[in-house]
């Protein structure tokens, strides 16, 4: 087995150890109207002292990327929908492996009675991830905490989010998010299989952010807990990460910048930051 294959090896069963945690990108605009939100996410892997890397490097373009789109279907209602992609490189020397592929796309709705106050969120993902592109479904679940469960194959994961939303507004330019999401992966594998069993986990999180004319800049904390674990306690079973980021609110084409820095050992072993890009269009305005 070359270099490669091991690493991708190595990083799967260190990925065997985790699970989903919510499914939408904390920078979608929330306003009701239309909107489209493409992010490109740039994982910067440690390739330190627990020998996953090694020798092995990710070469350019190894990145992510988020499309997702926010769609009224009533005064209270909209529709979320989202495709993921990944693509992977690892170069050794002068050999080189590179593979891409999309993940679980998201198709959801959003129930909003008021700008603030409580929402709703249900939704699902389509189990189209590729269990045989091992390297760019490594890259994607590792690229954002909150979006893992885009990057997994043979599972159905299914969300009900409750989220609470603090509109900026003229006379108060702080705006906050808080989310709970409880999910299950409802597993497509042979009801035979042992490793089948649907699992089920409790996403969270919380945002706060500065909301001006021509700015909104902000950060938040998203973590998950596997609520279905065999016995680990709340620090053995749970993930974290700390979000920043910012885009600028002028016209109907609007681009964003974000920075995503992992808190635990699990993470911090294999991920020293994600850095990305955003774009926001408002068809319309």
């Amino acid at each position: 087995m070359n270099r490669i294959a091991s690493f991708a090896l190595a990083l799967g069963l260190v990925a065997a150890g985790f699970a989903p945690a919510a499914a939408q990108s904390t920078w979608l605009d929330r306003e009701h109207r239309p909107s489209v939100l493409v992010e490109t996410l740039f994982p910067n892997f440690d390739s330190g002292s627990d020998g996953i890397f090694d020798s092995a490097d990710t070469g350019f373009p190894t990145w992510t990327w988020f499309a997702a789109t926010r769609l009224p279907t009533g005064e209270t209602t909209m529709f979320v929908a989202e495709l993921p992609y990944s693509r992977g490189e690892l170069q050794q020397g002068s050999v080189s492996e590179s593979e891409a592929t999309i993940g679980n796309p998201y198709l959801g709705i959003e129930y909003a009675p008021r700008p603030s106050g409580f929402l709703l969120e249900f939704g699902a993902r389509i189990p189209l991830a590729s269990d045989e592109m091992l390297l760019p479904i490594l890259v994607g679940f590792y690229t954002d905490v909150e979006r893992e469960e885009a990057f997994v194959h043979d599972r159905v994961p299914v969300r009900l989010g409750l989220h609470y939303h603090r509109a900026a507004s003229a006379n108060a330019h702080i705006a906050y998010d808080v989310r709970l999401v409880p999910s299950v992966w409802i597993s497509t594998d042979d009801m035979f299989d042992s490793s089948a069993e649907t699992e089920a986990f409790l996403g969270y999180g919380a945002w706060v952010r500065y909301e001006g004319e021509s700015v909104r800049v902000g950060g938040g904390l998203t973590g998950r807990w596997i609520t279905s674990n065999d016995g680990a306690d709340f620090s053995e079973a749970s993930v974290h990460q700390f979000d920043l980021g910012a885009d600028f609110l002028r016209g109907a084409v609007r681009p964003g910048v974000q920075l995503k820095l992992p808190l635990d050992d699990d993470l911090t072993s294999v991920l020293n930051s994600v850095v990305g890009v955003s774009i926001t269009i408002l068809p319309g305005l």
